[in-house]
């Protein structure tokens, strides 16, 4: 998988630059494990950064192309679901999971990783009482990705 250790100062630098690199925050959340996710986009890309203390004590920072004919999403009407799927190296695939109403009323948020034939090969699933999303997301997804 590709992991740039770059760690939550490029996701703020970038967070904070002129107008056409601006970052929107989509989602975010601390995860079961003790690490966290930040999930932001700009024009071109989509940014995941997360962490896993367990492995690592640095921040990942993937990076998905908007335009990607392997980059898609998946959106509900008003609040019912997004999905977000983007292939990151070697046909390894991250996937974003965001359900802001489920049967047991618990909102629930993950990201997974899929080897190319789509077997999971890590899963960080977050805490409900920590996911924050853009009050849009499950209903309008992120722009400009099919």
């Amino acid at each position: 998988m590709k992991k740039l250790i770059i760690g939550v100062v490029f996701i703020s630098g970038v967070m904070f630059t002129g107008s056409s690199f601006a970052n929107v925050a989509d989602l975010s959340c601390k995860f079961e494990n003790g690490g966290d996710m930040l999930v932001t986009h700009d024009d071109d890309s989509i940014y995941i950064a997360y962490s896993e203390p367990k492995f690592s004590p640095d921040d990942n920072v993937i990076i998905i192309d908007k335009a990607s004919k392997s980059t898609k999403q998946g959106y509900g009407n008003s609040d019912s679901y997004f999905t977000l799927i983007g292939t990151i190296d070697n046909g390894e695939r991250a996937v974003i999971e965001f359900l802001p109403i489920t049967e047991n009323g618990v909102i629930r948020a993950s990201l997974l990783f899929e080897d190319e034939t789509g077997r999971p090969t890590e899963e960080f699933n977050c805490i409900p009482g920590t996911i924050k999303a853009r009050s849009d997301l499950s209903a309008k997804g992120i722009p400009d990705v099919k």
